[in-house]
């Protein structure tokens, strides 16, 4: 199923909200709150939910609209795997997925606030690692 809402900041979006996709996204960011996986709202799609999954939360997953890295190319990561199975159509073998690392365990933070601070010359903890401040 889809959820459309505003996150922490205001932007609205859709999200994939199916019971697999939802844990794997809790799990993955260690953020119990979340309701899902946030789609992307790239200008010129023509889909009215997002086509892809969103890089700003999911920038190394499968499904973006920039691919996936290297080290993806011939594995599948726990929320594509989620999304095939949450279909119904696939039985995921969760053991052979490789997880993506971009914001693995970085907390709600990570995906509720900003990631870059408003001085713009500072990161924010939860995105240490993640995300540089020089512009």
């Amino acid at each position: 199923s889809f959820d459309h809402g505003a996150d922490a900041l205001g932007y609205g979006g859709w999200e994939v909200t199916t019971p697999t996709v939802q844990q794997v996204i809790r799990n993955h960011f260690d953020c119990q709150s979340l309701l899902g996986a946030k789609l992307s709202q790239d200008a010129g799609s023509s889909s009215c939910f997002g086509d892809s999954f969103d890089p700003r939360y999911h920038f190394d997953e499968d499904f973006t609209s920039i691919g996936g890295s290297a080290d993806m190319a011939f594995s599948l990561s726990p929320l594509t795997l989620a999304l095939l199975e949450d279909s119904g159509w696939y039985r995921a073998n969760f053991e052979k997925s490789t997880a993506p690392l971009f914001g693995r365990g970085a907390g709600c933070g990570f995906v509720e606030g900003n990631c870059i601070a408003e001085s713009k010359k500072t990161v924010p903890d939860y995105s240490q690692g993640f995300f540089c401040s020089d512009t």
